[in-house]
């Protein structure tokens, strides 16, 4: 989990069906594929003469990918699994997510990518307490996205949960992203801790993400998040939106 939260991670290449209804599922990789890639060769917004000497170490430093991830999603593929069950509390899961609860596992190897490539606009929170991986983990998500097709978009949600339900947000760029590489916190967006769980507030979710295009919402935190993620992906699937939710620890 380290490595996830140090280097970064993401995905986005829809068209992979990971699911037999198609609809949302909490689980962070569902009808897209994966991948990161660092760019480290943009410019600066900032002077690096004006940096300290850790800055300018920082900002140099190329975050170690898995081997897998090096030589980009066309050598991606996607194998499906069987159905997850909860261990303890299926009865119960299957009532609280009808409509997510028991899809397939996911896993990815080195092989082709079949997936047909289309313009992807994403959204993603911090949510929770401050994390020393956390810009990385948006930096490489916005890295995946450029790197798959550069008329992909990137919204961050500011200050947790509640910029979702606020329509209060930023569109990333080179500039914005290459302040925050290989630095540590939430500052990037800043985070929050609103407990996504009414009608109210999904159906307002919902139309925020209908407004802007956004097929998919990233949720970064904890235990708490993951409960955000999940019942608001439950909430998509139920209503057919094309969005899906997804949390990464």
């Amino acid at each position: 989990m380290a490595m996830f939260f140090y280097i970064g991670i993401l995905f986005i290449k829809s068209g992979l069906n990971l699911s037999q209804s198609g609809k949302s599922s909490v689980c962070l990789f569902q009808k897209s594929c994966g991948i990161l890639v660092m760019r480290f060769k943009s410019k600066r917004s900032k002077n690096m003469t004006d940096l300290s000497p850790l800055q300018k170490a920082r900002y140099q430093y190329a975050p170690k990918l898995p081997k897998m991830l090096r030589n980009g999603i066309s050598e991606i593929s996607v194998l499906e699994g069987k159905r997850q069950q909860a261990l303890l509390i299926k009865k119960r899961s299957r009532l609280l997510f009808p409509n997510t609860y028991g899809k397939k596992e996911i896993t990815f190897q080195k092989g082709q990518n079949t997936s047909v490539a289309k313009k992807q606009v994403v959204g993603v929170i911090l949510s929770g307490g401050q994390a020393p991986g956390g810009h990385n983990v948006v930096c490489g998500l916005y890295d995946a996205l450029k790197a798959t097709n550069p008329e992909n978009v990137l919204y961050g949600f500011k200050k947790g949960p509640s910029g979702l339900l606020e329509d209060d947000y930023l569109i990333f760029d080179d500039a914005y992203i290459d302040q925050f590489r290989n630095t540590g916190g939430f500052d990037i967006i800043g985070s929050g801790r609103t407990k996504l769980e009414t009608e109210e507030q999904f159906a307002v979710a919902a139309e925020v993400c209908k407004k802007h295009g956004i097929t998919a919402i990233v949720i970064i935190g904890g235990d708490d998040s993951n409960t955000n993620a999940a019942v608001l992906a439950e909430y998509f699937a139920a209503h057919d939106a094309r969005c899906t939710g997804n949390w990464l620890p």
